[in-house]
């Protein structure tokens, strides 16, 4: 790998900012310009290229505020890593050491401090280490370690009713089983359908059971929604009961890869099961989609954790990374 260069992207450039997303690993809807509508403050948004000679081979962006960066209310503020095909493990973790090696350079040169929430796919952090190291200084900290559970669709077979016999299955916990099984019998009928009204409503419905306030603008992130779904970036799944909605996930899709953003249900019972069989079927549609990973957005509460890991999926870390220089 040559020297690594960077370029700022500029807003008349922001479609191929876009269209690179479908070229990574991560292939993150947090990175997407649509989405940074759902987190705009008072932060100026930075985005930035890296390249190998002229091929591009890592992007990422910052929230910035009086030359600091902040994360804002994503979940990731994600390196977006150019997909390496055909390529050994070493050589792509030599890659990405690169490529992260760089983005340090280019914080540490243009900004005094800030903290950034990294995806599951930097899991090799050493190079802030080495950078501490070599500055005889730690100017990097890692204030947090949290951790989200991805499910395979390899694990699937191609019929819900048969779920029972997937490897999928057999991998989630005895309780999870019982409920899925369970939530095939209740009479629950599932649609893919984005409307205002059933989100709003699912939405305040599941936080006033956290007794909670929603902390996001209910009618931006639809509006957000709304120009993603045109592009085929966001689908809304929902589980109905005679006729009435009793649960709903957002859930975001690019390439092979997909996320649970956000969702709920309306029953406050514990033993309602309608949120699962949403689940259940959400994941068997982003299957017939051709996503292969889906990311269920975070284990870290310990009632919805608990939740999350019964459906057996492999936990990865992500980490919450300080700076000041």
């Amino acid at each position: 790998m040559a020297d690594l260069i960077f370029k700022e992207v500029k807003i008349k450039d922001i479609s191929i900012w876009d269209n690179f997303l479908n070229e990574t690993e991560n292939a993150n809807i947090f990175s997407h310009s649509y989405f940074e509508k759902i987190n705009i403050k008072d932060y100026k948004i930075k985005r930035y290229f890296i390249y190998d000679g002229k091929e591009i081979v890592a992007s990422f962006k910052l929230n910035l505020k009086n030359k600091s960066i902040y994360n804002g209310n994503l979940l990731y503020s994600p390196i977006n890593y150019k997909n390496f095909k055909n390529q050994n493990k070493s050589k792509i973790l030599q890659k990405k050491g690169a490529i992260l090696k760089k983005f340090i350079e280019i914080i540490t040169k243009s900004f005094n401090k800030g903290n950034f929430y990294l995806d599951y796919n930097t899991s090799d952090i050493r190079e802030f280490d080495w950078y501490n190291f070599d500055k005889k200084k730690k100017i990097f900290s890692f204030d947090e370690i949290k951790y989200t559970t991805i499910l395979d669709t390899s694990k699937l077979n191609h019929d819900y009713l048969n779920i029972s016999k997937t490897i999928f299955f057999k991998d989630c916990s005895e309780r999870t089983r019982r409920q899925i099984k369970k939530s095939l019998d209740q009479n629950y009928e599932f649609k893919e359908d984005l409307n205002f009204n059933d989100y709003e409503k699912i939405i305040k419905k599941t936080f006033k059971r956290q007794k909670k306030k929603a902390d996001f603008n209910i009618k931006q992130n639809f509006k957000v929604f709304e120009k993603l779904h045109e592009k085929k970036l966001i689908r809304m799944y929902k589980t109905f009961k005679n006729n009435e909605i009793q649960a709903l996930m957002v859930v975001a899709i690019i390439n092979d890869n997909s996320i649970f953003i956000n969702g709920g249900r309306i029953s406050d019972r514990s033993d309602d099961l309608s949120f699962t069989f949403n689940l259940i079927n959400s994941f068997y549609r982003v299957k017939d989609l051709g996503v292969k990973k889906f990311d269920l957005e975070g284990i870290n509460s310990p009632k919805r954790g608990s939740y999350k890991t019964g459906f057996g999926g492999d936990i990865y870390p992500y980490y919450n990374i300080k700076f000041k220089k």
